[in-house]
């Protein structure tokens, strides 16, 4: 049995900031309403400010985050289908594991869950501890 495919993006957002630190929240949201996407995974997301539209409500999605407290930034999930449920958890290295469980009625299971995190890139024993904790 053939199933409908699903699109994925995985974007690092440095904190709503391009490289030269300026914000650049609008230009993230301006790029990902552009993108054929079904499911995004956002790294380094930081809370919205106060008064300031969330982009999952700018994008008209779904959504699921998780912010590390020592990092002050986290992960987010961006969904086109209907997320189910989700939850988030900390990882090692102050890191934090974001996890949703998709609407994808094609599959038995009528869902697919989806990991969002931000592993530690530097050191290989760092990223296979987070593998083998997760």
């Amino acid at each position: 049995m053939e199933h409908p495919s699903l699109t994925f993006c995985s974007y690092n957002i440095h904190g709503w900031a391009d490289a030269e630190l300026r914000p650049n929240k609008k230009r993230v949201v301006e790029l990902l309403s552009n993108l054929p996407y079904d499911v995004c995974c956002l790294q380094e997301v930081v809370e919205d400010s106060y008064g300031e539209v969330p982009i999952e409500k700018s994008l008209g999605v779904f959504s699921v985050r998780g912010i590390a407290k020592m990092l002050e930034m986290g992960n987010m999930i961006l969904s086109k289908p209907k997320i189910l449920s989700s939850y988030t958890t900390p990882i090692l290295q102050e890191r934090i594991l974001v996890v949703g469980e998709i609407e994808y009625p094609s599959l038995p299971e009528r869902k697919l869950t989806v990991f969002a995190t931000h592993l530690e890139h530097r050191y290989t024993s760092s990223i296979l501890s987070n593998f083998y904790f997760i």
